[in-house]
This record gives structure tokens, C-alpha cells and sequence, in this order.
């Protein structure tokens, strides 16, 4: 339920429309903002043991563009224990809990990520995004978040 001066964004509306109270939701992004207070708002649970994803930013603090203009992401073999470790329960939560939509933060800053890195990029350049794409159809973007929904 909105505030009654609120009015919902395309964000809230596409979730509220493709959930029920109780399912599980999960954003991936670095910031609080806005998976709360929608997942209280509309009685939804999250799908991580993270209330936001928090490690990405600890595990590319002071990185910048790389040479060729593009963001050197980690690949598995350069990924830090903390990345590892949060990528392995991120994607362990998401298979167990199932959650009916998945919002991937896209062509926004991220809070205390660095000003070229953006999630939606980084998440699907992930081996583990394939258990997204497997599972999952991509909606579209909605207020700057890529939603998927379980097939």
C-alpha cells in the first residue's frame, strides 16, 4: 500500500502486477532504494540473505575504465574472496527461493560503485547468469531496472 500523497511508478505498478503478498522478489543492486520500502509496501520477501548487494561495490572500489573504454569486470579466476563468496550465496538464495522477479538495477549509478560500473552489465557478463537466462524471461526495463520474471 502507497502512501496516499504517492503516486506508484512504472516500477511498483510492473511488480505489483506480476506478484501476490508473500512471494518472493529480489533487487540487484547496491542501494536500499527502491526495493524498500516496495517489498513492504506490497507484502513481498526477499529472495537473498542480502538486503541489497553490497559486495559488488566493496569488491570494484577504485576501479576504473579500463584502456579499450569498456569496464574490466572481474572474471572468475580475478574475483576476490568477498565477490566469490557473494556471487556463490547470491545465486544459491535465487535457486532456492525462486523468486518471481528479479529487478537488476540497469543504466543507473549505484551507490558506492564506481561512475562507469553499472549492475545490469555486470550480472550478465556472470557464467551465473545463465540460471537467469535459463529460467527467467526479461521483461524490460522500468524506471531503470531490468525486471525478469519466472517462466
Amino acid at each position: 500500500m502507497l502512501d496516499k500523497k504517492s503516486t506508484p511508478d512504472r516500477l511498483y505498478c510492473a511488480i505489483d502486477s506480476l506478484t501476490a503478498p508473500g512471494d518472493t522478489v529480489q533487487f540487484i543492486t547496491t542501494s536500499v532504494l527502491p526495493a524498500y520500502p516496495l517489498l513492504v509496501q506490497l507484502d513481498l520477501k526477499p529472495a537473498s540473505r542480502y538486503l541489497t548487494c553490497f559486495p559488488i561495490a566493496f569488491s570494484y572500489d577504485g576501479v576504473s575504465l579500463g584502456t579499450n573504454e569498456t569496464f574490466p569486470y572481474n572474471s572468475v579466476r580475478e574475483r576476490s574472496p568477498v565477490e566469490a563468496d557473494f556471487l556463490r550465496e547470491l545465486f544459491e538464495d535465487l535457486r532456492t527461493r525462486r523468486p518471481k522477479v528479479i529487478a537488476v538495477a540497469d543504466r543507473i549509478h549505484t551507490q558506492a560503485c564506481p561512475a562507469d560500473f553499472y549492475i545490469q552489465d555486470y550480472v550478465t557478463q556472470l557464467p551465473e547468469f545463465a540460471y537467469i537466462a535459463e529460467n527467467y524471461t526479461q521483461l524490460g526495463e522500468f524506471n531503470s531496472y531490468q525486471l525478469y520474471v519466472r517462466n
